[in-house]
């Protein structure tokens, strides 16, 4: 079997560097910041490569129909680790090899009588499929529990992951390693599937004192930069291509209440209202009692509408 198909060290960044330093089977090098892992396995482009292209090659391996044997089961592998890789996705092309090993191992020792080399790997593919969707569904619910989101359902799955994850112990060690030429001591994680990924990002962002959350203009994933209470991403919006969600975000969560809400249409009417006739009397040098009355009129009307808002009659 393919000698790569042994997963990823990730060198545990000292404190305050908030990066860590992930080792490849061929031993290159790459220094990813804490979540960036974890995100690159959550990308839309990823996940296919992860899930449908790994069916889809298996179908079409050349020698499908051979006999079962360790030749053409390493034959099969071997497409599968030529053909299953993309380079902007060296940690997801990693741990696929290694995750996929592990599951022909397992499906192995099952035992079992299968009709081809093919027919082997679509049994391997099926369980390796569960855990694709195991990482997707957690880091979803772990998300979506962060940003105050989540259905009960994956608040229970928050709580198992929790639980998952203290009986499921990343393999530690220490080594030393040469920094900019200086000795130090680093630890150092083996992450050999999936589930190892999750758990030691996760891990790693809650000693950073962040979390993964839910983008509430774009909806995808992302890592908090600065605030931890900052509730959307960096990302390009689906809205304008020129603007990133966190400009324009706010924006269009005020555009989608104003349609939805006759309180908000009115709302936001009103206060425009005012905010253009104070405009105006500036532009005319008109008393400075009289704009100070309709900027008063302006606080009262957003006080109403905050009080309304919290269900708070008066």
């Amino acid at each position: 079997m393919k000698e790569v198909a042994h997963g990823i060290d990730v060198y545990y960044g000292n404190k305050g560097e908030n990066q860590n330093i992930v080792v490849f089977s061929n031993n290159s090098q790459m220094i990813y910041k804490t979540g960036d892992m974890l995100l690159e396995l959550l990308d839309p482009k990823v996940i296919y490569m992860l899930n449908q292209k790994v069916t889809n090659m298996i179908k079409y391996f050349p020698e499908y129909k051979m006999e079962l044997d360790y030749e053409s089961l390493k034959n099969g592998f071997m497409w599968l680790c030529g053909t299953i890789e993309e380079d902007d996705a060296p940690v997801a092309t990693e741990l696929f090899q290694s995750t996929f090993s592990k599951v022909i191992k397992s499906v192995a020792d099952q035992g079992g009588i299968y009709s081809s080399v093919g027919d082997f790997l679509e049994t391997c593919n099926e369980e390796y499929q569960l855990e694709v969707a195991e990482y997707v569904f957690f880091a979803g619910a772990i998300a979506m529990k962060n940003s105050d989101m989540a259905s009960e359902i994956e608040k229970k799955a928050y709580d198992m992951f929790s639980s998952l994850s203290a009986e499921r112990e990343l393999l530690c060690s220490s080594k030393r390693r040469y920094i900019n030429g200086t000795a130090s001591r680093r630890k150092v994680y083996k992450i050999t599937d999936f589930w190892d990924l999750l758990n030691m990002e996760v891990g790693r962002l809650d000693k950073e004192r962040k979390k993964i959350k839910i983008c509430e203009n774009c909806g995808k994933i992302f890592v908090p930069v600065g605030r931890s209470d900052t509730i959307y991403c960096g990302l390009t919006s689906p809205q304008r291509v020129d603007k990133k969600c966190y400009e324009i975000g706010a924006q269009m969560k005020r555009k989608r209440l104003r349609s939805e809400s006759g309180d908000e249409h009115e709302y936001h009417n009103t206060t425009c209202k005012l905010y253009n006739m104070v405009r105006r009397m500036k532009e005319k040098n008109d008393p400075e009692d009289l704009i100070n009355w309709y900027k008063k009129h302006i606080e009262i009307e957003v006080q109403k509408y905050t009080e309304k808002r919290k269900g708070v009659s008066k």
